[in-house]
């Protein structure tokens, strides 16, 4: 059986030298985001939701405020979560020395209002 599902692909390149490459396959609405074509992370969908708003450039501040109005979260988790998200981008990014296990980030599940 076939999945009908549409992906979208989101792409961000930046850095003097390109040196970090994002990209963000949304399926739904979880997402797989591979960074520099070496780091894959399996993303829930609030991970996704900060992953293609990162991706697009968007501020923290925005970022969170449109987070709060979809979901019951505190402005303090919601700014927590995503500097964690941002941190392990920046971390699997400019680190070689990485366990070459895909990693799933999961732990930002959030209450729906």
């Amino acid at each position: 059986m076939m999945n009908n599902d549409k992906s979208e692909l989101t792409h961000l390149r930046q850095g003097e030298q390109g040196n970090i490459r994002l990209h963000l396959r949304e399926q739904g609405d979880k997402g797989i985001l591979v960074i520099n074509a070496s780091r894959i992370l399996n993303l829930n969908p609030t991970a996704t939701f900060f992953a293609k708003r990162i991706i697009q450039g968007i501020s923290d501040e925005k970022i969170v405020a449109e987070l709060r109005s979809k979901y019951r979260v505190s402005r303090r988790q919601a700014m927590n979560d995503l500097k964690a998200l941002k941190e392990l981008i920046q971390n699997l990014s400019t680190t070689d020395d990485i366990c070459p296990i895909p990693v799933s980030y999961t732990h930002l599940t959030l209450p729906t209002n």
